[in-house]
């Protein structure tokens, strides 16, 4: 996937982080009156929502919400290691010594996790051959919807049937075409018998798809 949305939740992770880091001080009776309060918890509304309302979107195609996710616990963890916390002695709190290494090993944490997730994807992504060890979790990022439509009639799709080529055998007795050899997106060759024979071949190719989906065993290219 390619595009700015992982960047973006990157920076909506770097903010969490920022709220969790400074959460005594934003919610503090000592430092945030009422209203600040309010106001600061309406700011991390605002944030959740916009985090639910871009998940969603990502179940739609060509929206990858693997990039938003990732994007977003990577922005987390480089947050939590290495943005600055508000400085609690300057609104006259004492700093309890747990407090101190609870800071020092936020930090570690943040890096040293983020080092080594960013380790794994490299080598998953170089030695994976772009198949998934996890095959449904393809339904995080798209799902067929409406799900309680048949399968003809979904407003979208989430597989690669839309891209299948098929042979199509003439009767020599009719005339029109009677069988077609499909090749799945696996490269799986099949055929399939029409239930009713016919010389439009501008149908033939319209329905490919539909017959890729109701009589392919595997819809994907791969695995993934």
């Amino acid at each position: 996937s390619v595009g700015a949305s992982g960047g973006i939740f990157g920076l909506i992770g770097a903010c969490i982080a920022d709220i969790v880091l400074n959460w005594s001080l934003l919610f503090s009776k000592n430092v945030t009156d009422s209203k600040g309060k309010i106001k600061h918890i309406s700011i991390l509304i605002w944030l959740l929502l916009d985090i639910v309302f871009n998940s969603i979107l990502g179940l739609t195609p060509f929206v990858d919400n693997f990039t938003h996710m990732g994007g977003m616990v990577y922005g987390f963890l480089c947050g939590i290691g290495t943005l600055q916390r508000l400085r609690v002695q300057f609104f006259g709190i004492k700093r309890t010594p747990w407090q101190r290494i609870r800071k020092i090993l936020g930090r570690f944490f943040g890096l040293i996790i983020s080092v080594i997730g960013l380790m794994v994807t490299v080598i998953v992504l170089l030695e994976g051959n772009c198949i998934s060890p996890c095959p449904s979790c393809r339904y995080i990022s798209c799902i067929p919807f409406p799900p309680w439509n048949d399968m003809a009639d979904k407003w979208w799709y989430c597989d690669d049937c839309g891209g299948v080529s098929a042979d199509a055998r003439m009767s020599d007795s009719t005339g029109k075409f009677d069988e077609l050899a499909l090749n799945c997106p696996d490269d799986t060759p099949i055929v399939v018998k029409l239930s009713q024979p016919t010389d439009d071949k501008i149908w033939l190719e319209k329905q490919l798809p539909l017959f890729c989906r109701e009589k392919c065993e595997n819809i994907y290219t791969s695995s993934k």
